[in-house]
């Protein structure tokens, strides 16, 4: 069994396809993954505020949500087929 710095060290050697480590991956789904917390907080807010929204403007932050969700889950998926692939923890 690999230890944790063994571990470490594969993901951070071990490049996908397009010449990304695991940790490139993995620090590049951040962005994205704080654009998802922003904007979640946003559509909580409007959850709670008496008024009248336009449906319109609902439905272009949901569709900003699920683009973004859309990438963090492929990095995600990425990251974790090469950690398997590549020994890193399983």
């Amino acid at each position: 069994m690999q230890g944790f710095r063994e571990r470490e060290t594969v993901a951070q050697t071990h490049e996908t396809a397009e010449g990304r480590s695991l940790a490139d991956i993995i620090a590049d789904m951040e962005p994205a993954i704080s654009d998802l917390e922003r904007w979640g907080g946003i559509v909580e807010a409007l959850g709670t505020i008496p008024s009248t929204l336009d449906p319109m403007r609902l439905y272009v932050v949901g569709k900003a949500i699920s683009l973004v969700a859309s990438v963090v889950r492929k990095d995600w998926e990425e990251a974790f087929n090469l950690a398997v692939t590549g020994g890193g923890g399983r």
